[in-house]
């Protein structure tokens, strides 16, 4: 995909799609807290959440989101080194492929796929071993906060009852 950079850096909206809807909004034109997809000249993407005051960041320079916000969908915009995005809605699949992830469960069937499918592809693999006990061997270390959170309940509940039946019985 080629950017043709002869196009100014906002066009208004086209054609009856183009018509105002119930509220005044323009229905082709960005709003706060909208999601906007930015691609560069090597089809490079960056999804972003619109709202007044931030700026997009990247090595193509500075884009105020302020610039999108009441601006035209499929517009070209050009950052602060004069690099052009364009700026689109972005679909259901550029979403999933550009939203942030978090750690998860991986059994050990799927851990095989995975590891064999890296091998294929000949991509390293990064695995945490204790030459001690070889077979506690780690290969994702992330920090999963979701049952770190779920295991504490049980310490402090089970914890305090243990700790209010110690006191009680060395007060007897």
């Amino acid at each position: 995909m080629t950017l043709d950079r002869s196009i100014p850096e906002t066009q208004p909206p086209a054609g009856p799609a183009g018509q105002p809807e119930e509220n005044g909004a323009d229905p082709n034109s960005f709003r706060e807290g909208e999601l906007a997809l930015l691609l560069d000249r090597k089809s490079r993407r960056y999804l972003l959440t619109l709202a007044e005051a931030d700026t997009f960041h990247s090595h193509l320079g500075r884009l105020r989101h302020d610039q999108l916000i009441g601006n035209s969908v499929g517009g070209w915009y050009r950052t602060d080194r004069g690099h052009t995005l364009l700026a689109v809605r972005p679909t259901l699949g550029d979403y999933v492929r550009q939203m942030p992830r978090g750690p998860q469960i991986i059994y050990q069937k799927d851990l095989g796929n995975r590891l064999s499918g890296a091998a294929a592809r000949e991509q390293t693999v990064t695995v945490y071993v204790d030459p001690e006990q070889p077979s506690s061997s780690i290969v994702d270390r992330d920090i999963r906060w979701g049952l770190l959170g779920f295991k504490s309940i049980f310490l402090f509940v089970f914890g305090g009852v243990g700790l209010g039946l110690l006191i009680a019985a060395w007060r007897a």
